[in-house]
């Protein structure tokens, strides 16, 4: 017996250490049914503004290290009583990680702030938990500095569950100069009554009682003054779990402000796996296809390219020649990228003499759109776009 309860009690220490590594570190647990292939890691710098450290954890996708391409960053903000870390890590991922697959969307660096568990994604008015403050003035342009992406509006989705949906959809309607596309997940998208009714304590600490500074963090506030500015620069889907009767009251006032949204009850709880797995990849497909993420480095379609490439006829159907010239012998690589960056033709991968050179390229087998290519001699990068049209 006494050996029997040493072994129980064993079992409750290594219990409570996975679980204190898993909130305090955001180290995940993997379930059966869902695996990453891209890296986590847990970072932390001191704030240009708050002086003060700001934690968040960051997916890099597959290949990310040995790669110099840039990506859009999906900023993933978590629910009440959350953190950085947790199965967040893995669901997120995992998600964007099948939209790629499936060609939805390109790779994507994730991002998951925290929230100093609470504060509804708001600057407290009665604790130092300066959540706002930190996305935007601080780790916004520290991703961007440190990590290859695409700092620009239209390749930033802001999403989030529970209280992290009423984050998102706040920063998108408050901050739409930053971001283009927000998937809400059965966000908590509670009015000022509801949530003194369903958290007072925090209405006190957050908001200090005050509808007027709640009102400051409210997306019913801006989608309400801004839906004229707002209405056709944004994209939202939401999905639903259990949070029906805000959700149904949030997408009413999109629809009477006539904005264009998807929507999906999905009969799930408040559960973020179940409502990612039932709306997920339809969230994405739906965004991509409303606000288009551009996966091609505008900086290489500059005039340089244009001379240095040539491409006869563009647009074409459903074969055209690329035209370039060499002044030396070069290894060089010319490809053809589709419009969300996936490789879709390798026409050239080897060493080219000097003079110039003719390469065809056949798009019978491919869709109507826009097409990028792209040629890469030594170190330098030139791209050009062309349009198949059947």
């Amino acid at each position: 017996m006494s050996g029997g309860i040493f072994f129980s009690k064993q079992i409750f220490k290594i219990f409570l250490l996975v679980y204190f590594l898993f909130i305090t570190f955001g180290i995940s647990i993997t379930t059966s049914a869902q695996t990453i292939r891209g890296t986590l890691h847990q970072r932390s710098f001191i704030g240009s503004v708050t002086r003060d450290t700001v934690l968040f954890n960051i997916y890099l996708p597959q290949g990310y290290e040995s790669s110099v391409r840039r990506y859009p960053v999906v900023y993933h903000l978590h629910g009440l009583g959350g953190n950085q870390g947790g199965q967040q890590n893995i669901t997120i991922p995992a998600l964007y990680e099948q939209a790629a697959d499936s060609g939805y969307i390109s790779q994507v660096i994730i991002v998951f702030p925290n929230g100093y568990v609470n504060t509804m994604w708001a600057n407290s008015a009665n604790s130092n938990k300066p959540a706002e403050t930190n996305i935007i003035s601080e780790l916004i342009p520290h991703i961007d500095s440190i990590y290859r992406t695409f700092p620009n509006r239209e390749n930033r989705i802001m999403q989030g569950f529970s209280m992290g949906g009423f984050g998102a959809a706040k920063f998108i309607t408050k901050f739409p100069n930053l971001f283009s596309k927000t998937y809400i997940i059965d966000g908590a998208l509670l009015n000022w009554s509801g949530f003194q009714r369903s958290h007072p304590d925090l209405a006190q600490e957050i908001f200090n009682n005050s509808d007027s500074l709640f009102s400051i963090y409210s997306p019913w506030n801006f989608i309400t003054q801004n839906h004229n500015q707002l209405r056709n620069t944004i994209a939202i889907y939401s999905g639903v779990g259990s949070l029906l009767t805000y959700n149904r009251a949030f997408r009413d006032s999109l629809q009477r402000y006539f904005f264009p949204f998807g929507y999906a009850e999905t009969g799930c709880g408040h559960a973020l796996r179940c409502v990612t797995d039932a709306t997920g990849l339809s969230a994405i497909r739906y965004l991509v296809t409303r606000s288009p993420i551009t996966a091609i480095e505008e900086d290489e379609m500059n005039q340089k390219s244009f001379e240095m490439i040539n491409i006869y006829p563009n647009p074409f159907n459903p074969s055209t020649t690329i035209r370039f010239s060499l002044s030396k012998n070069e290894k060089i690589n010319l490809r053809v990228f589709d419009l969300i960056g996936r490789v879709i033709a390798t026409l050239v991968d080897e060493e080219l003499s000097a003079g110039e050179h003719l390469i065809n390229f056949d798009g019978k087998n491919f869709p109507s759109g826009v097409y990028f290519i792209r040629l890469k001699i030594g170190s330098s990068l030139f791209t050009h776009k062309a349009m198949l049209l059947k």
